[in-house]
């Protein structure tokens, strides 16, 4: 059985957990999907496990379990009862699902599940978000897993359209009397916020900024007790770009490429690689493109103003976004085999300046 193969959902189930129905809504969950395994620290096999998707929706990233159903039990539980319904009706053993109320308990025993995964759950919890972090710990095994996403800075600006100030912003509440069916509460954290609280509850080994296919972050934690902790991991497995309404970019360099976000120094840059992407601005067309690793100006070569249909079609309101694209060279000969900070700088016309940073990997 392939996931391919599973029903996919209605419309409707499909654009309520957030998804594109279609084909496009298995695109969406096997990059969720990947995501997941590449924020599993390296020695964790999802062979012979009991897994929880907890708030499982409609099965989005579930599906692509199906790889991985030989000697594993596998659970999804949610509040939807349309989305329960139509899972039951569709996906057969080893999946198997449970209704859920919006307060714990979980109908499950203590330590039951290896792996846990919630995506996009708490994300939305405004007062029971410590209760429920209490009851995953409950039904997690000793030295299981908890990969947990929130919604951090990227997030902010998307929805909120301003910038997200960490150093003064703990847990922000936007529309709390939402409800679910209009999405509910948006529910923003800071990292300092998550490591200083949810660490009460759950060891948290890993942060992985924006890991979540580069727009929700996403905490590793472990059910241990009377355990010298390691050092926290932090890490960006994505390239970011402030998120604003009149400068936009993308830098087309995959956090998912043959990696595992608990060793990887970075996206791996091979020599004499082209970096493409895109910028556009309100205020004009783009000046020029600036390279910086770790700080340093660094020569760079390259063409700017190159056609991008894709970027007309996904932004027609900017005047230059037909021309928008770039293909570049940098020279990173000078630079030490490991880990960098890679970033580009774009100015436009009026002299406005729009930063992409993402960590590298020179070999």
């Amino acid at each position: 059985m392939k996931s391919e193969g599973l029903a996919l959902p209605p419309a409707e189930l499909a654009r309520y957990v957030g998804g594109e129905p279609g084909p496009t809504f298995i695109e969406q969950g096997l990059r969720l999907y990947r995501c997941l395994l590449a924020s599993l620290p390296p020695s964790f096999s999802l062979q012979r496990k009991r897994i929880l998707d907890f708030g499982c929706g409609v099965g989005r990233v579930l599906r692509h379990f199906v790889p991985n159903t030989e000697n594993n039990e596998i659970w999804g539980c949610d509040i939807s009862a349309p989305c329960i319904k139509w899972l039951r009706e569709h996906f057969g053993r080893p999946f198997h699902f449970r209704l859920t109320s919006e307060s714990p308990p979980l109908p499950f025993e203590d330590g039951y599940f290896d792996l846990i995964y919630s995506l996009s759950v708490f994300t939305h919890l405004t007062t029971t978000w410590e209760a429920w972090l209490h009851e995953l710990r409950r039904v997690l095994k000793p030295q299981g897993r908890a990969v947990i996403t929130f919604l951090n800075r990227t997030a902010h600006e998307y929805y909120e359209g301003r910038p997200f100030d960490e150093e003064s912003v703990g847990m922000m509440i936007r529309h709390p009397q939402r409800s679910w069916e209009l999405g509910g509460p948006a529910v923003y954290h800071s990292n300092k916020w998550i490591v200083a609280n949810w660490s009460k509850v759950l060891r948290i080994e890993a942060l992985f900024r924006e890991g979540m296919n580069g727009f929700q972050s996403v905490v590793v934690a472990r059910n241990v007790e009377n355990e010298a902790g390691g050092e926290l991991r932090i890490y960006q497995p994505f390239p970011y770009c402030e998120y604003r309404s009149d400068f936009k970019g993308d830098l087309h360099l995959d956090g998912l490429v043959d990696q595992n976000w608990w060793t990887s120094a970075g996206i791996p840059i091979r020599p004499g690689q082209s970096l493409t992407g895109w910028f556009i601005s309100k205020a004009g067309p783009i000046a020029r493109i600036e390279g910086r690793v770790d700080g340093v100006p660094v020569q760079i070569r390259g063409k700017i103003h190159l056609m991008r249909n894709d970027v007309r079609r996904a932004h027609p309101a900017f005047k230059h976004s037909l021309f928008s694209g770039f293909e570049l060279r940098m020279d990173f000969s000078e630079l030490l085999p490991g880990g960098h900070q890679l970033e580009l700088l774009a100015v436009d016309a009026a002299d406005n300046r729009l930063a992409i940073t993402a960590p590298i990997a020179v070999g």
